[in-house]
C-alpha cells in the first residue's frame, strides 16, 4: 500500500506502464494458436468451402473474449487494489473496464497480425529481391 509522497505517486504511475509490457507476451500465447487453426482451417474447410476466411477469422477472436476477460479480472484484483490507486467505485470501475477493453484489444491485435502476416511475408521478400536485383537503385543509398 503506497503512501502519499512524491515517490509513492511515481511508484504507482509506473505501476500502470507496467500493463504496456504485456502485449508482447499475450500475443506470443495467440499466435502459435491461430497459427494451428489456420493451418487445420486451409486443409479442411478451405478446399471444400465450407465457411470462409471472415467466418474462421471471427471465430478465432471470439473465442479469446473469455480468457481475455479472467485474466483482465485477475491483473486488474492483483494491480489495483494493492497500488493503492482510489477506491472509488466509479473510478475503480472506470480502470476495470479500461483493462478489460486493452485485454480485448491485445488478443484481437494478435489475431490480426496472425491474419495479415502472409501477405507482409509477400510483400517483404518480393522488395527484398527487386531491391537486391537493382530495381530500387534509390533505396540501395
Amino acid at each position: 500500500m503506497l503512501g502519499n509522497s512524491v515517490s509513492s505517486m511515481q511508484n504507482r504511475m509506473f505501476s500502470v506502464f507496467l500493463i504496456i509490457m504485456l502485449p508482447p507476451t499475450i500475443v506470443n500465447s495467440v499466435v502459435p494458436k491461430f497459427y494451428m487453426n489456420r493451418a487445420l482451417w486451409e486443409a479442411r474447410e478451405y478446399p471444400s468451402r465450407i465457411y470462409g476466411w471472415v467466418a474462421f477469422c471471427t471465430a478465432n477472436v471470439i473465442c479469446e473474449i473469455p480468457a481475455a476477460i479472467v485474466t483482465a479480472l485477475v491483473y486488474w484484483l492483483l494491480w489495483y487494489y494493492p497500488v493503492g490507486l482510489p477506491t472509488d467505485s466509479s473510478s475503480a470501475g472506470y480502470v476495470f473496464l479500461m483493462t478489460v477493453l486493452f485485454f480485448l484489444f491485445q488478443a484481437s491485435w494478435g489475431q490480426w497480425i496472425c491474419a495479415f502476416a502472409p501477405s507482409f511475408t509477400v510483400i517483404s521478400n518480393v522488395s527484398g529481391l527487386l531491391i537486391s536485383h537493382g530495381k530500387f537503385p534509390e533505396m540501395m543509398t
